[in-house]
């Protein structure tokens, strides 16, 4: 962990991002009960939970009164308890605990890590500034190319040359929650995509 102080607004704009991500899924919930010719109450909203039983005591809190039955089978497909690998890897468990986090506790607190780049970091000259990119595995699995991370300053040659990949790396991640210690962008990157791929099997209820 490198000792460097982050902008107070990284924080904030993290826990807008997440916010925004999961009031999308509420949305959702509210437009499925429109498209079915119902009508939404305050009650209406996106449940996220660990175990059935948490699923079924939202359910009974009518959570998703209004809503298709089709599309609540889809929406209790999606819930983390089915992963397998507990919640803790789960797109939608991370985001609703991060948002918790957020909405209850205090803002999203993130750090600075460091350390030694690992053997398949490689780098390459663009636009005459040295780049580093690297495939980061994270808690999800998922091979993902993350960078370039310039190195040296632009072709004015305003900073320090460079004729040999650098062996140190560093990026921000958070610093809490089921994400800890994953890169920022990273991380939401993979939650951008997840919400934007599974919803699109909501699309067939609004035709």
């Amino acid at each position: 962990m490198c000792d460097v102080t982050i902008p107070a607004k990284i924080p904030c704009v993290i826990g807008d991002l997440l916010q925004n991500l999961r009031s999308s899924l509420d949305y959702l919930i509210w437009e499925l009960v429109l498209a079915a010719k119902n009508k939404p109450t305050e009650k209406n909203m996106f449940p996220i939970c660990s175990t059935p039983e948490a699923f079924s005591q939202q359910l009974a809190r009518h959570r998703l009164d209004g809503v298709a039955a089709e599309a609540v089978t889809e929406i209790e497909a999606l819930q983390p308890y089915h992963s397998g690998k507990g919640t803790n890897g789960n797109v939608l468990a991370m985001v609703d605990d991060l948002c918790n986090i957020n909405k209850h506790r205090r803002v999203i607190t993130t750090m600075v890590y460091g350390g030694e780049a690992p053997s398949d970091f490689t780098t390459e000259v663009i636009g005459g500034e040295l780049y580093g990119s690297m495939n980061y595995y994270d808690m999800l699995q998922k091979g993902t190319k993350i960078g370039p991370f310039p190195m040296v300053d632009g072709p004015l040659g305003r900073g320090p040359k460079v004729n040999e990949p650098p062996q140190i790396i560093a990026f921000v991640a958070l610093n809490e929650g089921a994400a800890q210690d994953v890169e920022v962008g990273l991380t939401l990157s993979i939650f951008i995509g997840y919400v934007i791929q599974e919803m699109a099997r909501f699309e067939r209820f609004f035709k």
